[in-house]
C-alpha cells in the first residue's frame, strides 16, 4: 500500500523481523527512482532521485549499543570502509545505501557488540507470545456494556455480544474482523520473532531470503482490511440512519406514550441523569431498534416509562431474544425474576415481580419496557393504568 504526493512517496514497511523482504522493497523502490528518506513507525518515506541507481542493505540494529543513528559501531565501519552510507533506521532496522555494484561486507555472526540486540530480539518474541492472551482479554471486555445482571462474568459477556450483535450488527462484524486481523498479526509475529531469535543464537546471523510465507500473509491481512472496511462503511451507514427526538404526543412507532396510556400531567426532565423525554430510531442488520424515554409530573405523582423495542425479520428471532432482555433486565436481574401473564394482543407476555418490568412479543416486534407507576407504590401495589393494553393497540396500528 502506497501513497504519493508530489515528488514524494509514503509506503508500510515490513517489520524488523522480515530483514530480507524489507531489502526487496527498498531495493524495488530504487528501480522505480525512489529513495527512502526516513524509516517511520509504519511507513516509510521516499523521495524523487536523480542519478545512478542505488542498492539497498538492511541490518538488525539496536539503539542502545549503536550511534545515535542507531547503527551497531563493528559494523558502521565496516559498511563505511565498503562505500555504504547509513540512510535510515527505526526499531531495530538500520537501512544502508550504496551506489549500484557495490559490494556489501563480509559479516560474522553477531559479537559481543550485537548481543544486546539479541537479547532485544528475544525480548520482543516474548512480548509478541504475550500480546496474543492480551489481545484476546481486550476483544473479551470491548463488548461488555453492563447487563447481564445476576448472570457470572462468562454469561454476562455473552449476553452483551448478543445486544451488541442485535443493536449495532455492523460494529459487531468490524470488531470480529479487527479482532481476526491483530490475532493473525500477532500469531505472524509470533512465528517469524521466534525463526529470527532461534536463528540468532544459534548462528548470529539474519536471514537473506524472503520468507515463503510473506505473500500468503499480505494477501490475507489485505483480504482483511478490506472486510473491515466494509463494516466500517456499515456502521457509517447505520450512524447515518440514526435519528433523535423529542417524542411526540402520539407515538409514531410500535411504542407507547403516557398521555396514550391516560396519564395526563407536565413533561419533566429525569430528576437523575437530566435526561428529557424523546424517541431513538435505528436500524441494524437485525433489526429496527426504537428506545424512548417519557417522564411526566401527575398532581403529586411522578410517572415514568423507558422502552426498548426490536422489530425483527421474524417471529422466530423476536422469541429467541426474551432470554438477552431478560438477562438484561436492570430490576430483575435474569428469567428467574419473572413470570409469565396473560396479556390480550400479544403472543407472549411476561411481567417482573416487582411489578417494574414487561416483556411482550407480537409477531416479529419484542419490547422490553419499564414502567414507573404509581400505584406500585400504594398498599394495593397495582398499577393504576394498563401499559400492556395501550402498547398492543400502539403495535397494531
Amino acid at each position: 500500500m502506497s501513497m504519493t504526493t508530489g515528488n514524494r512517496k509514503y509506503r508500510i514497511h515490513f517489520a524488523d523481523y522480515a530483514v530480507a523482504e524489507n531489502e526487496r522493497l527498498y531495493n524495488a523502490m530504487a528501480r522505480e527512482g525512489w529513495a527512502l528518506q526516513k524509516r517511520g513507525v509504519w511507513l516509510d518515506s521516499f523521495v524523487r532521485e536523480k542519478g545512478p541507481e542505488k542498492i539497498y542493505r538492511v541490518e538488525l540494529a539496536f539503539k542502545g549499543t549503536f550511534d545515535r543513528k542507531m547503527a551497531p559501531d563493528d559494523r558502521l565501519s565496516l559498511y563505511k570502509g565498503k562505500g555504504w552510507k547509513l540512510v535510515a533506521s527505526g526499531g531495530l532496522t538500520a537501512v544502508f545505501a550504496a551506489p549500484q555494484g557495490t559490494e556489501a561486507p563480509k559479516l560474522g555472526p553477531f559479537g559481543e557488540k550485537q548481543a544486546e540486540t539479541k537479547r532485544v530480539v528475544k525480548k520482543e518474541y516474548h512480548f509478541s507470545l504475550l500480546s496474543v492472551p492480551l489481545f484476546l482479554l481486550v476483544f473479551f471486555v470491548l463488548p461488555f456494556g453492563g447487563g447481564g445482571y445476576g448472570q457470572n462474568l462468562l454469561a454476562a459477556w455473552f449476553t452483551s455480544v448478543q445486544r451488541l450483535w442485535t443493536e449495532a450488527t455492523a460494529l459487531c462484524l468490524l470488531e470480529i474482523a479487527l479482532l481476526v486481523a491483530v490475532l493473525t498479526n500477532r500469531i505472524y509475529c509470533c512465528v517469524r520473532m521466534g525463526q529470527l531469535n532461534r536463528r540468532l543464537q544459534r548462528e548470529g546471523t539474519v536471514e537473506r531470503q524472503v520468507h515463503r510465507s510473506t505473500l500468503h500473509y499480505r494477501r490475507g491481512m489485505t483480504l482483511i482490511a478490506a472486510i473491515c472496511l466494509v463494516c466500517l462503511a456499515g456502521v457509517g451507514v447505520q450512524a447515518a440512519g440514526h435519528q433523535t427526538y423529542p417524542m411526540p404526543l402520539e407515538s409514531d412507532g410500535p411504542y407507547v406514550t403516557l398521555a396514550q396510556m391516560g396519564w395526563e400531567g407536565e413533561r419533566t426532565v429525569n430528576s437523575v441523569n437530566g435526561e428529557e423525554s424523546r424517541v431513538e430510531t435505528w436500524r441494524s442488520l437485525r433489526a429496527r431498534c426504537y428506545s424512548t424515554f417519557e417522564e411526566i409530573e401527575t398532581g403529586t405523582d411522578t410517572s415514568w416509562l423507558y422502552q426498548y423495542i426490536y422489530v425483527f425479520g421474524s417471529g422466530e428471532a423476536a422469541r429467541s431474544y426474551v432470554p438477552v432482555l431478560m438477562n438484561l433486565s436492570l430490576f430483575a436481574g435474569g428469567e428467574d425474576g419473572y413470570e409469565e401473564v396473560q396479556a390480550e394482543g400479544f403472543d407472549l407476555a411476561w411481567r417482573s415481580h416487582l411489578g417494574l418490568e414487561y416483556i411482550v412479543v407480537k409477531d416479529n416486534t419484542v419490547c422490553y419496557a419499564i414502567y414507573s407507576d404509581p400505584g406500585l407504590y400504594s398498599a394495593q401495589r397495582e398499577p393504576q393504568k394498563d401499559y400492556l393494553s395501550a402498547l398492543a393497540k400502539s403495535i397494531d396500528g
